[in-house]
């Protein structure tokens, strides 16, 4: 544990951004967090003016000021409703930094983030190893949607509903990378995929590579990519962040391409917003501010960038709803996009959930940190899912398909959630080397 002092300065290094803030109130009728608990520590203004209050050392709680600067979502809820344009997630961020840099990482932590995910080899050697003896912990819920239960370990877990890790991990289907050349001057998209899309959701990840062979486009996946770091920055562990950053942006740099696309929204909002802050070389820092605007979402370069939009409103097939993932709507304001493949579909009727733009409660590692808080935000989320009387979830965040699945396997409702991008390759035939 270092100096005291240390995480003083480093609190005091957010002041410019804490006067920005005229504690209004307007952000915590949009806070998942507040709207169950009722606090004024959980809301937004809550946490700013408990920054503020330790910057001038009128509380000296770090483990309090910890505790509730933890209890957040990131969900971006708050800066999308601000008048001011406060960056509080950004805020909360360097707090969790700052704190992190203070009191040091858990053991646990510490092996899972810097001795694993900052090794992306040996993560993923480290996820294919449990997806082989997965089957000791797991035990299976519903066959054909793929939910298991943890078992054995759910004492230390709860008691979750997962989809399982693949047999076969997206890079394995393609080789470890790809290299497919764009037709009739269609742009090259280099394909992020991340970690759920590439070892847990792979039928999301074929589908964008489907979309990118049917459309002619060019589609580039260096060999090596590792996880994008947004779990590592939300615990606060900058060191690993900033590291994950500058290995897959040398992956990156050097790269002929138009557009970055990912298939999650989380891995597009981080590489778009955050990996310019991770103290990266100069180079790099220009090479992302340069493209800034071609970081996209798969849903955002179908219809933006390819122009395919629908042009009729299906009605009287499988019912379906839409939930709007919080960095894709609020951090990257994407909305209608998602929606337009979903249209592109003849089989589907769109059916609008209440609220469709309420978190679903996993925020990262939220979901894990705080399980019953976490429950009680997703509970808000199935009840709008139910009341829609659909038969299936569309989602553009894998983080969102864990947390939906689980949350409506859990309340006795299992039903299948897909990711938009598959919901519209459905439509478009099979063709190239890896179909």
């Amino acid at each position: 544990m270092k100096d005291i002092q240390e995480l003083l300065l480093k609190i005091r290094e957010l002041d410019g951004r804490l006067a920005l803030c005229s504690r209004c109130g307007l952000c915590m009728a949009h806070c998942p967090v507040y709207a169950q608990t009722g606090l004024e520590g959980d809301s937004p203004r809550g946490r700013m003016a408990l920054l503020e209050s330790f910057a001038r050392e009128l509380i000296s709680d770090v483990s309090g000021l910890e505790e509730k600067i933890r209890k957040c979502l990131l969900c971006g809820a708050c800066a999308a409703a601000c008048p001011a344009n406060v960056p509080t997630r950004d805020i909360f961020f360097a707090a969790r930094s700052a704190i992190t840099a203070y009191k040091g990482l858990s053991g646990f932590k510490k092996f899972f983030l810097r001795g694993l995910l900052a090794n992306p080899t040996l993560f993923t050697f480290a996820v294919s190893f449990a997806g082989t003896w997965q089957g000791i912990f797991l035990r299976e819920v519903n066959e054909k949607l793929g939910i298991s239960r943890i078992a054995l370990i759910s004492g230390l877990t709860g008691e979750r509903h997962i989809p399982r890790i693949a047999p076969r991990f997206f890079t394995r289907v393609t080789h470890g990378s790809i290299d497919i050349m764009p037709r009739d001057g269609a742009p090259r998209a280099l394909f992020f995929p991340g970690c759920l899309a590439d070892k847990v959701y792979v039928s999301a990840a074929r589908a964008c590579l489907k979309i990118f062979q049917c459309h002619g486009v060019g589609a580039i996946m260096p060999p090596g990519l590792g996880c994008c770091g947004m779990f590592a920055l939300a615990e606060g562990d900058e060191k690993t962040f900033a590291g994950l950053v500058r290995h897959n942006m040398q992956s990156i740099m050097g790269r002929r391409f138009d557009y970055i696309v990912a298939p999650c929204a989380s891995c597009a909002s981080t590489i778009r917003d955050l990996w310019p802050q991770a103290g990266i070389p100069g180079a790099m820092w220009a090479f992302l501010k340069e493209r800034r605007d071609r970081i996209m979402d798969i849903s955002q370069f179908v219809v933006d960038v390819l122009g395919v939009e629908s042009d009729f409103i299906p009605e009287g097939g499988r019912r379906i709803t839409y939930h709007d993932a919080c960095h894709l709507n609020h951090g990257m304001g994407v909305r209608s996009q998602p929606r337009e493949l979903i249209l592109l579909n003849p089989d589907y009727e769109l059916v609008e959930m209440e609220n469709p733009g309420q978190c679903c409660g996993c925020g990262g590692g939220f979901c894990i940190s705080h399980p019953k808080l976490a429950d009680r935000i997703s509970a808000r989320k199935t009840a709008g899912i139910l009341n829609a009387d659909v038969e299936e979830v569309a989602v553009a965040c894998m983080g969102c398909m864990a947390q939906i699945t689980d949350a409506l396997s859990r309340a006795g409702h299992p039903m299948r959630v897909r990711h938009v991008a598959e919901v519209y390759a459905d439509t478009l035939p099979a063709q190239g080397e890896f179909w």
